[in-house]
């Protein structure tokens, strides 16, 4: 069976308005052009036997494809699950949270999908006229479910500035911690915690 070719990029094409983009590839098996108007989302492909048809196609698609319908949302997951473990000669505990925004439309080609695109508060700042950074920071994606270990809520910007200082704490009573080991009065300072460790490794603010 012969080894299938990589299709090799020969063009770019944009948007009526400019500020969607996507490449155009030749395939060598095929011998036609194709667009992918989504990255990684084979259905949303388009193809032709002309490089003029293709891009023809391909504005015409991601002309519709600026009809979504976006949502903002947050995505909250424990990499490594609060967890704490006691055997008789040892004890361990830890905490990695993590948490981003972004934006989810249903897909205007397939309404049982769902396509993404970074939080607008998270794009770089715009230098100059529209240009090929901003396009890329605009990119559209598939879109992934969360997993059973991730939470999914609709963006708050209370909740979003609630997380960011949970994770301050937690990046400060790290800080502390180490501090805290390796400080002249170490144990002192372990005896005052088992009264109150919040006291030992919260911000003097958040005690």
């Amino acid at each position: 069976m012969a080894r299938k070719l990589k299709p090799y990029k020969v063009d770019h094409v944009v948007s009526p308005n400019g500020l969607f983009g996507a490449d155009v590839f030749f395939d060598r098996d095929e011998k036609e052009f194709f667009v992918d108007i989504t990255p990684d989302d084979l259905d949303s492909r388009v193809r032709a036997d002309s490089l003029h048809e293709v891009k023809e196609l391909a504005r015409a698609a991601l002309q519709r494809a600026q009809s979504y319908e976006w949502t903002a949302f947050i995505i909250v997951s424990t990499s490594e699950p609060v967890w704490f473990r006691e055997s008789y000669h040892q004890c361990h505990a830890g905490l990695r949270l993590e948490f981003r925004r972004f934006e989810r439309s249903p897909n205007p080609a397939y309404p049982d999908r769902f396509v993404e695109r970074d939080h607008p508060l998270d794009l770089p700042t715009q230098e100059g006229p529209t240009t090929k950074r901003w396009r890329e920071a605009c990119a559209i994606r598939s879109y992934s479910a969360p997993s059973e270990e991730e939470v999914l809520l609709e963006y708050d910007q209370a909740a979003w500035d609630g997380l960011c200082a949970i994770s301050r704490i937690i990046g400060y009573a790290s800080e502390r911690l180490r501090s805290v080991l390796q400080s002249s009065e170490l144990k002192r300072l372990l005896r005052d915690a088992g009264d109150g460790p919040a006291a030992l490794l919260l911000p003097p603010g958040e005690r």
